[in-house]
């Protein structure tokens, strides 16, 4: 049997828990607005890359925001500690990544929708018809999910964080490289060489991304993303990894 002592103290540690889980769960605002970006906000992080299993690099990236207007704003990108200025791109005010395709500016990604909400989910679809060596267009169908509060240790801190799943599914079209069949016939006069091109027709590819960002408030941004690329036969070719290494608002 279970002596009174023993069942006052379980009882104790489970009030003890249940009072810290209410805690934690009242910090954790419901509903989180977009943040009020100021030109000067600036952020560190680094980035590591993994290619395979045999490759990995890393690098230091600062960020600054430059501008913010109604709905776009401009954010400044430089390697840390390089004498360059910092190289300007155009992003939506919510940090929604965005390019010029057939001269409109088209969302090509949207991690976040806000009011973010645990629970919230959106999509981002576009078709890319630029040119990349053989391929010839891009359809992108990207899935968005905010599955809840995490602790997240990055080396600006620990920080309670939103987490922010994606899932981006690529089709993509190739034209597939001639194949060629040739060879040499010797005369009198040297070697004439005969050649014979056969041209396939297109094919198609499929890719599959998969991201995870944390959204820290105090931040205004997030706080870690890890980002794993996978070809059409579900082998990881890339993993992305960017940490927070400082944070300074604006003056």
């Amino acid at each position: 049997m279970i002596s009174s002592l023993t069942f006052k103290l379980q009882t104790a540690v489970a009030a003890g828990l249940a009072l810290v889980s209410a805690q934690a769960l009242a910090a954790e605002p419901s509903t989180m607005p977009a943040p009020s970006l100021k030109p000067g906000d600036s952020w560190v992080f680094d980035r590591a890359i993994e290619r395979g299993t045999s490759s990995y690099t890393s690098q230091r990236f600062d960020f600054r925001v430059e501008h913010v207007g109604a709905d776009t704003m401009i954010v400044g990108i430089k390697l840390d500690g390089s004498p360059v200025d910092f190289e300007d791109h155009a992003m939506g005010s919510d940090w929604s990544q965005r390019r010029m395709i057939d001269g409109k500016q088209t969302v090509t990604g949207r991690p976040f929708s806000f009011p973010l909400t645990v629970g919230k989910s959106w999509t981002s679809d576009y078709v890319d018809p630029t040119r990349h060596g053989l391929q010839t267009s891009a359809e992108h169908h990207e899935t968005y999910k905010v599955t809840g509060w995490e602790d997240v240790t990055t080396p600006a801190g620990v920080f309670h964080a939103l987490k922010i799943e994606s899932d981006d599914k690529v089709k993509g079209q190739f034209m597939a490289a001639n194949g060629a069949v040739a060879g040499a016939v010797a005369t009198a006069d040297g070697s004439t060489i005969v050649a014979h091109t056969d041209r396939a027709g297109p094919r198609t590819v499929y890719a599959e991304f998969f991201s995870t960002f944390y959204y820290a408030p105090e931040v205004k941004y997030w706080v870690k993303t890890v980002k794993e690329d996978f070809n059409s036969e579900s082998v990881r070719t890339q993993k992305q990894t960017d940490t927070l290494v400082l944070y300074k608002p604006a003056p």
